[in-house]
């Protein structure tokens, strides 16, 4: 690999579409602080199947996206669990076409001060990691495509001070199953109205089953999407787009930020109050 006489950032983000941008958002700030070229390998796969493209007409910072023929030679190779399971020997083969690789193991242990001074040795960076690495204060920098605003405008229009954000996860995340079962957010949901009886409920939640209970609950006050919010088919990710980004015209958001899909909500736009659920 030839060596670049600018220092090249090589980001692979994983995970869903939370985790990916705030990874993202990590290697544009980086990148900036380094004057490191940001090169984005982006896998289309189940957790996330869409181009990034799809989704966002603008992320607003440069980077290069890395050619198809290079994508689709990496992708069935670099898997996160097998990343994660054969660190070592991941680490010694990347090497020979990177001057400094990072994965998962070295961005939970480095500061961001740690890993700017360490990544600023090297001329040709990579990164393939779920985390977030590095400071940045919001997601206000992403312009979803007009399509999904249009939605996200329809969806939105009833909304009023009085319309509180709801964010179940279910289908695919057992740990937050288990820390946060429904009975928590109805109990939530039922002190709000009693405070309140004005309130309304925006619902995003990927399951069915949680959609139908808590409008057989909850009825007239509770708005959602009907579109299916599958991960792995395009429709799916326009529909998580357009929920995140409702979400983020409430003002309080009934949530566990322990999901990186409800923190970016919360981070775009003004700052919302968050009714931790846990």
């Amino acid at each position: 690999m030839a060596t670049n006489p600018n220092p090249t950032l090589t980001l692979i983000p994983y995970g869903g579409l939370g985790n990916r941008l705030r990874v993202l958002n990590s290697a544009f700030g980086l990148g900036r602080d380094l004057g490191a070229e940001v090169e984005l390998i982006w896998f289309k796969k189940w957790e996330l199947n869409s181009d990034l493209e799809a989704l966002f007409a603008s992320t607003g910072y440069s980077y290069t996206p890395a050619g198809p023929a290079k994508v689709a030679m990496l992708k069935p190779i670099l898997k996160h669990i097998w990343i994660q399971q054969y660190e070592g020997l991941y680490r010694k083969v990347l090497s020979l076409f990177y001057d400094k690789v990072y994965f998962d193991s070295d961005v939970i242990t480095l500061t961001p001060a740690q890993l700017r001074a360490d990544a600023a040795r090297y001329r040709r960076v990579l990164i393939a990691t779920c985390y977030q690495f590095y400071e940045f204060d919001s997601f206000d920098n992403y312009e979803i495509a007009p399509a999904i605003r249009r939605r996200v405008d329809t969806l939105t229009e009833p909304f009023d001070e009085h319309t509180v954000g709801v964010h179940i996860r279910r289908t695919d995340h057992a740990a937050l199953i288990a820390s946060s079962p429904l009975e928590l957010f109805v109990s939530h949901m039922n002190r709000l109205v009693e405070e309140n009886p004005a309130v309304r409920f925006f619902l995003a939640t990927d399951d069915e089953e949680v959609k139908q209970s808590l409008q057989q609950q909850f009825g007239h006050r509770l708005l959602t999407q009907q579109t299916p919010l599958a991960r792995d088919s395009q429709e799916g990710m326009v529909g998580a787009v357009v929920d995140i980004y409702a979400l983020s015209k409430t003002r309080t958001i009934i949530c566990t930020t322990k999901s990186s899909f409800a923190k970016m909500a919360a981070m775009i736009g003004p700052k919302k109050e968050i009714i931790e659920v846990a």
